[in-house]
């Protein structure tokens, strides 16, 4: 869960959701699977020579997808890795198409980072570290010593080390 946590534009809800979703990601074999799963891949329409418009099928997790075209669209409003992008999308497609879009490139980053893979739509450290403070809050006090920290503090500072150190 932690390394969902180094994403851009995920909150802790939706973190829970997609944990408790996915659950072993070896269960998905490629990225494509993952964001068929939840139903952000574009349906193709063809027969013969025609081949029609493209939406999504709308099969799958319907309130996980919801929450991924939420965080989409907060992304599309912020300063990160996946806006300059998104804007442009927005501009030639409208701005509900670039959200879309953009949930679904933050599907296959999901994919990746529980793959351990490498990438670059990160969190800033100050993000995460507000991220690690309402995780710590969402535990409790008693939560973390039970887990060995000192206090709240101690926690933060040991998952973020522990993320820094993650490829």
């Amino acid at each position: 869960m932690l390394r969902l946590a180094r994403l851009c534009g995920l909150s802790l809800v939706t973190i829970y959701g997609l944990e408790a979703a996915i659950g072993d990601i070896h269960r998905y074999a490629q990225s494509n699977k993952l964001v068929a799963y939840f139903g952000l891949n574009p349906s193709v329409c063809q027969s013969g020579h025609y081949e029609g418009g493209t939406a999504l099928k709308r099969h799958g997790r319907g309130p996980l997808r919801a929450l991924l075209i939420q965080s989409a669209k907060k992304l599309l409003q912020v300063p990160n890795p996946l806006q300059k992008w998104g804007l442009a999308v927005a501009a030639r497609r409208g701005r509900n198409k670039a959200a879309v879009a953009v949930a679904r490139k933050l599907c296959v980053a999901v994919w990746h980072v529980l793959r351990g893979h490498v990438i670059g739509a990160l969190e800033r450290l100050d993000s995460l570290q507000t991220k690690l403070g309402k995780l710590a809050t969402d535990f409790g006090l008693a939560q973390i010593k039970a887990l060995g920290y000192e206090n709240k503090e101690a926690f933060i500072q040991e998952k973020l080390y522990l993320l820094k150190s993650y490829p």
